[in-house]
């Protein structure tokens, strides 16, 4: 199928991840036409308790992975690494995993350049990559809604997984609803998180989802959680990024284009 890289010109397409974290993902979709409408529904902060954090990083030699599950993971313990240690610089023996290309980049830019990242972008194949981790210490810097699924599936290989909340994903403080007072042709699911926000967000209001709207989600992880709470996925990416979230809707777009010119 000829992919047209303006098949998404004047599409309105609703952004619900972090604010901070919208600018490549607008900018893309604004280099193909596309109208994003950045409506955030989580906010990212980090957690008031940081004591059990800080202890890890104190004693960070004690582990032989640390994987980080996203950016925002990432992003958050660096910064918090860099205050209690005075430097960005982890031990040569430590091993990092990062799930997905968003968060090795985001460790790439604290100069990890090694990480290794999971070919499917998805955590549950993280323990295949990993090998013999019997008595191996892991540390999972992670959300405090994170689910345990990966760090019983290490436990179970034998390893002692210290899985920590370093951030919490909020409802934004301010809101303005009536961003969403135009055509929205694809509203984008970034994690369970901003699924969970949009839920929430909208329970609040009176915004009724236009029949004729896409749902997409970044991957099966979170079309779950959509789909857990009555949303029907049309889309899920195959590579969970946000660049395979837009070649996923250009996808579809030909598919419907494709159909349409059949009949």
């Amino acid at each position: 199928m000829n992919i047209s890289k303006t098949i998404l010109s004047g599409k309105h397409i609703v952004l619900t991840r972090a604010l901070h974290q919208n600018a490549k993902f607008s900018n893309d979709l604004i280099a193909l036409g596309a109208i994003p409408i950045i409506f955030p529904t989580i906010e990212i902060k980090t957690i008031a308790d940081i004591a059990l954090i800080d202890k890890a990083i104190s004693n960070i030699r004690d582990y032989t992975f640390i994987i980080f599950t996203s950016a925002n993971a990432a992003e958050l313990f660096m910064m918090r690494y860099r205050f209690v240690i005075g430097n960005i610089i982890l031990p040569n023996e430590i091993k990092t995993i990062a799930v997905g290309k968003s968060t090795a980049g985001v460790l790439a830019s604290f100069g990890i350049e090694n990480s290794k990242v999971p070919e499917a972008f998805m955590s549950k194949e993280i323990p295949a990559i990993l090998g013999d981790i019997t008595g191996n210490k892991i540390l999972i810097p992670c959300s405090e809604l994170a689910k345990e699924d990966l760090k019983l599936n290490l436990e179970n290989k034998g390893a002692e997984v210290h899985s920590i909340a370093i951030y919490d994903n909020q409802i934004p403080e301010s809101i303005d609803h009536s961003i969403l007072d135009q055509p929205i042709d694809y509203l984008t699911f970034t994690s369970p998180s901003t699924v969970v926000g949009w839920i929430k967000i909208i329970a609040d209001s009176k915004f009724i989802l236009p029949d004729y709207t896409c749902i997409v989600a970044i991957g099966e992880i979170t079309a779950d959680a959509a789909k857990s709470v009555g949303l029907k996925v049309d889309v899920i990416a195959k590579e969970h990024t946000t660049e395979g979230m837009i070649s996923a809707m250009i996808y579809y777009e030909n598919a419907i284009l494709a159909t349409n010119n059949v009949q």
